[in-house]
């Protein structure tokens, strides 16, 4: 063959040289001269002319080198013409390693077009065929056999396979590195696999995965061979579009902007407007105008043009995932327009490609997100019970793919967690925060602003729950990493930290905490500036202590405080402004000023209606308002207010298989109330049956039974660690169901059934704050009331005994309401013709009438109570 030969090999090269330097027509145009050359020489020789005969190797690889430049035009139909012309060639010669290369040419196609199933079996089909022909040494020096471990990488990192992508990777890149130069395209290629593998598997590590992209870009650029120019290679563009893609994970938006326009064009001068990656160039320049620049009409009209591409590119196969990634976009982009319908829209649209192309594997991070967003969606929406539905079917996925410790995961209990907080549902609210601040902790991620904003939710649940001792340590715990990141001293806030975990919670225990909270604000205000959002929420906490310690002149002063932060800092009608008017309202209500509370109820209810808020917390601001008019004795408005509640409490749970929830009970429960004090008693029974029956459904009766009434303060005093109890606040409501019928009972002077209901109450609260203690504390005196009508006064002493033991405990000696107490059990003695306990009765409810009147004259005075006479051991 001679000259001929060489010179077929010259344009061998030669189309190698230019493929490697992006001139794809220059290539093609050597690979088509070395044809003519192989064609002429078999034509000399009398052979047959027709190309398709030529059955030799050479022209075997040149065809493969053919379907290479047009696979990377995204020219595949094109590229399978030629690849046929390959296969044919290595069927006829029946040449295994040639037949093995064809067989990653059609498995790259397959992958492309995301028949992964049959592109991932063709993969290793080849691998095996390679293996078997070159044998074990000559495999560990073949640019075959590393060919293939590296299309097994890249196909294993696009089905979340990072495990055995990044192992196949490894393999691929040392043949390589052996073998060739290290800035050679393949090895470059492996490399990027491997920025590939650690973008997607692991955002912490984005820098490191950066570093390996810009070091590959660096090393893309060299001087032509051919010309007086730079060249870049083709995965220049690919390199490009991953750093942009980065820099915006990292909220860099210029920085990405900068380089998606430098690879939109490169792009375009290498492929013109027609390719995948200049698609891809323009779907991140939309992300980087709509999330960033908020151009949402650039951001628009960049994806279409990527959609465009992408659809022309697959016009036989609309079902593709780069198609599905621009919907996705798209979606996020009118997210960020509050358009959440349409969002919905092109979200369902990415979800529904997705579920095509990953139907058999099932567990995949694309499919996972899609599920997110969606939920993120319908929670914005205030369609909550398919928000969780969808965030349940995203953690399944992410669970699979990463198990608990990742920070995808961590994310997605928080997304949880605030589902669950506006649906009330406060247990798992509080069980999603803190997995997620456990997942957060596990990642070696305290000194974080996201564990920040952990702790704060964790705190403000514990104060919905009235656990204020812990949701301070919870804040404090807040409070020293925002000083340890400002770089401020955090001593005092260590000692108090230090100090709560020292303090157990008892109810009656409030000087100390009132003591904390004091502390703790002022600490704050050294470590945070006075306009900050983390001190308009623990101004909030602190109100919530306030009230439930009766200090509502305190909490108005503290939720006003809060108010004019946010109102500050905040958008107009943002949700935390119209909380706060509610925390200000539920002030002046219990300061007794009803009209204040109104206007700031009233305020409320229109900040939310504004924001299409209506959840539960909407109604639940109407179930104020109509607390207010009861006691403005307007009981057909409260009535209306609780309806209005009702209805939207309905609505919000009509798509769950189970509507019962806990706020629709409390409904119930307020319409009792009106009916009670209406006197309609029948009607009041049934609706507080009603609210029971629903409690009942959802946490089943299941409390352990207690032991003697009298034993509950001692039994409290040895677990005064309320974690130890399982059942939370659950079953309070239930507790207070059973109080409510039972007033209803004594009132239709049916005593027997009264006890019934209030033993059952007392049963149902395994847990004890000051709240229910104050709560137990009443049931006796109803209990004692009931025994009194049926005459069963010995009885009816031992639990007006009791509530006096917790009344004193709970609220001090002086407390006014010991009064009525003392007075029932003088009367009760007096029923005996117990003269002597009678009149130490009587002495002790007189002492506290004297206290009373004196300290408000300014005397500190301290009133002896006759304690023999609060226990009778006789009876």
């Amino acid at each position: 063959m001679g000259n001929r030969g060489s010179c077929i090999d010259t344009l061998q090269q030669q189309g190698h040289q230019y493929y490697i330097q992006a001139y794809f027509k220059e290539a093609e145009k050597c690979y088509s001269q070395a044809i003519d050359e192989i064609q002429a020489f078999t034509s000399t020789k009398d052979r047959a002319t027709d190309i398709d005969q030529m059955n030799t190797p050479t022209v075997c690889d040149i065809y493969l080198d053919i379907c290479k430049i047009n696979i990377k035009l995204d020219q595949y139909s094109k590229a399978q013409e030629f690849l046929e012309k390959s296969k044919n060639i290595a069927s006829k010669l029946n040449n295994k390693l040639l037949q093995a290369r064809c067989l990653d040419k059609q498995s790259e196609i397959d992958m492309l077009r995301c028949r992964y199933d049959e592109a991932l079996k063709g993969f290793e089909e080849s691998l095996k065929i390679k293996l078997k022909q070159l044998g074990e040494e000559e495999s560990k020096n073949s640019l075959d056999v590393a060919n293939s471990y590296h299309y097994l990488a890249v196909i294993q990192c696009q089905l979340d396979k990072f495990e055995d992508s990044k192992r196949n990777c490894e393999k691929a890149l040392e043949i390589r590195l052996d073998l060739l130069h290290k800035n050679d395209i393949n090895v470059l290629e492996s490399k990027l696999i491997q920025a590939n593998i650690l973008r997607n598997s692991d955002e912490s590590k984005y820098g490191e995965a950066l570093n390996i992209y810009e070091k590959c870009k660096s090393a893309s650029v060299g001087r032509s061979l051919f010309r007086y120019s730079s060249y870049i290679n083709p995965i220049t563009t690919n390199l490009c579009n991953k750093i942009g893609l980065i820099y915006c994970m990292q909220s860099k938006g210029d920085e990405a902007l900068k380089i998606l326009e430098e690879s939109l064009e490169i792009g375009k001068m290498l492929y013109g407007e027609q390719h995948s990656d200049i698609a891809d160039s323009h779907a991140y320049i939309g992300l980087i105008y709509g999330v960033f620049k908020h151009d949402y009409d650039k951001a628009m009209k960049s994806c279409k043009k990527s959609l465009d591409i992408l659809q022309a590119i697959h016009q036989d196969d609309c079902n593709h995932r780069d198609i599905a990634g621009v919907y996705s976009i798209m979606g996020n982009i009118l997210y960020s327009q509050s358009k959440y319908d349409d969002a919905l829209l092109k979200h369902k649209k990415a979800c529904k490609i997705q579920n095509e192309l990953f139907g058999n594997i099932c567990y995949h991070s694309e499919l996972a997100v899609s599920y997110q967003d969606i939920g993120e969606i319908y929670y914005n929406q205030s369609k909550y019970n398919q928000a969780i539905l969808e965030f349940f079917k995203s953690l399944e996925i992410q669970l699979r793919l990463y198990g608990e410790n990742h920070s995808n995961v961590a994310r997605l209990y928080q997304s949880m967690a605030q589902v669950y907080r506006e649906q009330h549902n406060i247990d798992k609210a509080l069980y999603s925060f803190e997995k997620s601040l456990q997942v957060q902790l596990e990642l070696q991620k305290k000194n974080h602003p996201i564990t920040v904003d952990l702790y704060n939710n964790i705190a403000v649940i514990y104060s919905i729950k009235s656990e204020h001792i812990k949701a301070l340590k919870a804040h404090s715990q807040s409070l020293i990493i925002q000083a340890d990141l400002k770089g401020k001293d955090c001593s005092e806030v260590d000692a108090l930290s230090k100090n709560l975990e020292q303090t157990s919670p008892i109810p009656w225990q409030t000087d100390i905490a009132l003591q904390m909270f004091e502390n703790f604000l002022k600490i704050q205000k050294k470590v945070i500036e006075d306009d900050h959002l983390d001190l308009a929420t623990s101004y909030n906490l602190v109100g919530k202590f306030f009230l439930d310690m009766d200090k509502n002149g305190d909490a108005l002063q503290v939720f006003q405080n809060a108010l004019k932060i946010q109102e500050k800092l905040l958008p107009d009608d943002h949700i935390d402004c119209a909380r706060s008017y509610g925390n200000i309202g539920q002030a002046y209500y219990k300061l007794h000023e009803d009209h204040e509370a109104l206007k700031m109820y009233e305020k409320s209810i229109e900040m939310r209606l504004k924001l299409k808020k209506k959840d539960f917390d909407l109604a639940s601001s109407y179930d104020d308002i109509g607390y207010v008019y009861i006691s403005q004795l307007n009981y057909d408005k409260a009535l209306k207010m609780f309806q209005e509640s009702l209805q939207i409490r309905i609505q919000l749970n009509r798509d769950c298989k189970n509507p019962n929830h806990p706020d629709i009970a409390t409904s119930h429960s307020n319409f009792g109330k009106v009916y009670v004090l209406k006197g309609h008693y029948h009607n009041a029974l049934e609706e507080y049956q009603k609210s029971l029956q629903i409690l009942l459904k959802l946490y089943g009766k299941c409390y352990p039974e207690q032991s003697d009434y009298k034993n509950t303060l001692e039994e409290y005093e040895r677990c005064t660690d309320i974690e130890q109890n399982i059942y939370k606040g659950k079953h309070d409501s239930i507790a207070e169901s059973y109080k409510n019928i039972g007033n209803i009972y004594n009132l239709q002077s049916r005593p027997d059934e009264a006890i019934s209901s209030y033993t059952e109450s007392l049963s149902a609260r395994p847990k004890m704050t000051k709240k229910t203690y104050l709560d137990v504390t009443d049931t006796y005196v109803n209990i004692g009331k009931a025994y009194r009508s049926k005459f069963e006064n010995g009885r009816a002493l031992i639990f007006y005994q009791a509530s006096v033991i917790f009344s004193i405990k709970l609220l001090g000696k002086n407390n006014r309401k010991l009064i009525p107490l003392y007075e029932a059990i003088e009367n009760i003695y007096l029923s005996l013709n117990n003269w002597y306990k009678a009149i130490r009765a009587y002495k002790n409810h007189q002492n506290i009438i004297i206290a009373s009147q004196e300290t408000t004259i300014g005397e500190e005075v301290d009133v002896k109570t006759d304690d023999d006479s609060l226990l009778d051991n006789s009876q």
